[in-house]
């Protein structure tokens, strides 16, 4: 009786365990995977097809941003064929040698594997997902709609941003804060405006008007002044990182620019004084 090795019996397991598991692989292997349009469709048309049939601009009246318009297609008739998909028309265009005719007409075509899940999801019956809505249009951005205004309580005591401010503590449970005292305004707009503090004597001058438009005189007089361009110039200094410097650093980036940034700077502090 002839006597198997332990490392016979582990080689003999082993391709035991090989042999069978091939016909699993290879049924896994001819198994169609599942196709998904918004994962594996519509993201390729979007990237590479939109440009041209999507909300902006419809080529040859054809959107394929909607498994629905994909479907009504455009002047020449649907773009898929779901009972002959290789006589689909998008097909035929991602799929064509010729450059004049293949789609889209500018870059890399599609490649094998897109191409691949564009033709699956058309044989499998071009399923509609569950939210297929097109792409918004520019149109409606927030940017090119006609301003509303927000209907506010009548309230003549307070300014509007006041009320704005007051509907939104109101809907917080929040208590605003009691005014401020006219030194602490004061204080307040002049180092806002011209990023310093009022002198005792303005102050002084400040307190003792009771006029009714005596903040408002104060708020023209600190936009009038020089100083406030100087104040708010900074920030777009700052934005380009102006800097003054002496010296010289014989390198491209700064090469002769110092003794004429000035010019720079002051327009920027004179077109803020301007308005």
């Amino acid at each position: 009786m002839m006597r198997w090795s332990y490392i016979q019996v582990v080689w003999l397991v082993s391709a035991l365990l090989v042999l069978t598991e091939i016909p699993v692989r290879c049924a896994e292997d001819a198994k169609s995977p599942d196709i998904d349009f918004q994962r594996d469709v519509r993201s390729v048309l979007k990237e590479r097809c939109f440009a041209c049939h999507g909300a902006l601009k419809q080529e040859a009246g054809l959107r394929l941003d909607t498994v629905a318009s994909i479907k009504t297609g455009g002047d020449s008739g649907s773009a898929i064929s779901s009972e002959q998909p290789e006589q689909s028309l998008l097909l035929q265009k991602v799929k064509a040698s010729d450059d004049s005719v293949r789609m889209p007409p500018e870059g890399s075509p599609l490649s094998t594997k897109q191409i691949q899940n564009i033709e699956q999801w058309i044989r499998s019956g071009a399923v509609t997902p569950t939210v297929d809505q097109p792409e918004p249009s520019p149109s409606d951005h927030w940017a090119f709609q006609q301003p509303v205004r927000t209907p506010l309580q009548a309230d003549n005591t307070l300014h509007p941003i006041d009320t704005l401010l007051q509907q939104k503590l109101q809907k917080l449970n929040l208590e605003p804060r009691p005014l401020a005292d006219k030194a602490t305004r004061i204080r307040r707009l002049y180092l806002d405006l011209i990023g310093m503090p009022p002198t005792q004597l303005q102050l002084s001058e400040f307190l003792a008007d009771t006029s009714a438009d005596g903040y408002e005189k104060i708020v023209g007089k600190l936009l009038d002044s020089p100083q406030y361009g100087e104040r708010w110039g900074r920030h777009w200094m700052d934005v380009w990182r102006y800097a003054d410097w002496f010296g010289r650093r014989y390198v491209p980036d700064v090469w002769n620019s110092a003794p004429q940034i000035w010019r720079w700077r002051d327009w920027i502090v004179n077109s803020l004084n301007e308005d």
